[in-house]
């Protein structure tokens, strides 16, 4: 079903989205993230303080079939872009450590993947990787991602937790104001066609 998810938190974050899908593709594959726009230097090639976060959002058309859509979905899932790991040579930090585990939020099931590095000279410090994969709807589907550099490791758990209780579904009330505001924008602008 459709889901409240953290938006544009802050305005230290800048927001962004696309489709990732032609017409002729038997799915529709929506995108947003958004990411904080400052790092700090710790050295040549080596940059830290960056958050971002963001959203595959899945539909299968009528003619694919389940287990096609859930072939894909988990394709999606384990591509997720890492170019934010590039922060850092493999020198300057260990490699990823992940916990992948079956978790509910607000009564909906969900695969997750929780994965720390930590730095190799300032130990205590880490990037966190978080990946979760919504469960349970036929053809529909929806990847949340949460990416943090530098940051302790009790910060890490906290910021995750925060993060994961921002997320619930749309109750039937929520669905039914976005539609309201929808229906008034468009009978608005067809106010304004006249």
């Amino acid at each position: 079903g459709s889901m409240n998810l953290p938006a544009e938190i802050s305005d230290i974050f800048k927001c962004w989205g696309r489709t990732n899908h032609e017409e002729k593709d038997l799915y529709e594959h929506y995108y947003m993230s958004c990411s904080s726009e400052d790092n700090i230097y710790i050295k040549h090639n080596f940059n830290t303080g960056s958050i971002q976060y963001g959203y595959d959002y899945l539909l299968g058309k009528d003619n694919l079939s389940v287990s096609r859509f859930y072939s894909l979905y988990e394709t999606v899932y384990e591509n997720q872009e890492r170019d934010f790991y590039t922060n850092a040579w493999e020198g300057d930090v260990s490699n990823f450590v992940c916990n992948t585990s079956f978790v509910d939020i607000k009564n909906r099931r969900w695969k997750a993947s929780f994965c720390i590095r930590e730095y190799k000279k300032y130990r205590a410090i880490y990037d966190l990787n978080l990946y979760m994969a919504l469960l349970g709807d036929d053809k529909r589907g929806l990847i949340v991602f949460m990416a943090v550099q530098g940051i302790s490791k009790g910060n890490a758990i906290a910021i995750t937790e925060k993060f994961m209780k921002h997320i619930s579904p749309l109750s039937k009330k929520n669905i039914k104001n976005i539609i309201t505001v929808r229906t008034d924008t468009d009978n608005k602008e067809k106010q304004n066609e006249k």
